[in-house]
């Protein structure tokens, strides 16, 4: 089923390569700038991945200046021009005994090398990454996806790690202290934003994710299914509202 399933995501790989996901250190990166923070500007980090086009979208309807915009444009291609490159090989060493995993990239119990390779063709975007563990012949897949865009949502199905929480130190809700799950994903390609209603006077854009994953078989039961949803307004106030529930059956 492996082979299978890495053969079908490296299918898709063509001439074209740019990851569409920003993940957790490109949203400190940004929101970190000391620039933008005097143009008032900030993104909802509180989650991850997001995608590329939206936060794009977001800026260009928010309510910063043109000077400001242009800036978080620079930034956000900057960070996209880094995950241009189609692979990539890491080598990571065995997490410590005693560790608190906190939004940054997963550690493993032990040592291993990946090899992951991003690619896109028309609305179709994937990865493939290959985990190999130093200690043992075990293999996984983690963090690979094959993604469909569309005009009003995306869709994506894969094993990618989510974090759902306002801290970036831990999260009580979806984090990445264990593997990810193998599941689907759908959220909305662009942010909805609120215009000419009378949710326009306090919001200004919303933003949706539901997902549902099945759980390992090593539990108490076996190939339980996890279900999510997450719904995060932005006011004009630039209050960031989040409410999200899960649930297992």
């Amino acid at each position: 089923m492996n082979r299978v399933f890495s053969f079908f995501l490296v299918l898709f790989m063509n001439a074209i390569y740019a990851e569409e996901w920003l993940y957790q250190d490109d949203l400190k990166e940004l929101n970190e700038n000391i620039l933008l923070k005097n143009c008032n500007f900030n993104i909802d980090n509180n989650k991850y991945p997001i995608l590329y086009s939206a936060l794009i979208k977001e800026i260009h309807s928010s309510d910063i200046n043109k000077e400001c915009k242009n800036l978080a444009n620079d930034i956000i291609k900057k960070i996209n021009e880094r995950g241009l490159k189609k692979s990539t090989i890491t080598i990571s060493s065995r997490k410590p005994e005693y560790f608190l995993q906190d939004n940054g990239l997963r550690l493993y119990d032990d040592s291993n090398i990946a090899f992951s390779r991003v690619g896109k063709f028309n609305k179709i975007s994937t990865k493939v990454s290959i985990r190999k563990f130093n200690n043992s012949n075990s293999i996984n897949f983690d963090e690979s996806y094959v993604s469909y865009h569309g005009s009003k949502a995306t869709f994506q199905l894969g094993r990618v790690s989510k974090w759902w929480s306002p801290s970036n130190e831990s999260s009580i809700i979806l984090s990445n202290s264990s593997r990810p799950m193998l599941g689907i994903s759908v959220l909305n390609s662009s942010p909805i934003i609120f215009e000419k209603n009378f949710l326009s006077k306090y919001f200004h854009t919303l933003n949706y994710e539901f997902f549902i994953q099945r759980l390992e078989e090593n539990r108490e039961i076996s190939n339980a299914n996890l279900l999510g949803g997450r719904i995060h307004l932005s006011t004009k106030s630039n209050i960031k509202l989040s409410v999200f529930r899960t649930a297992q059956f």
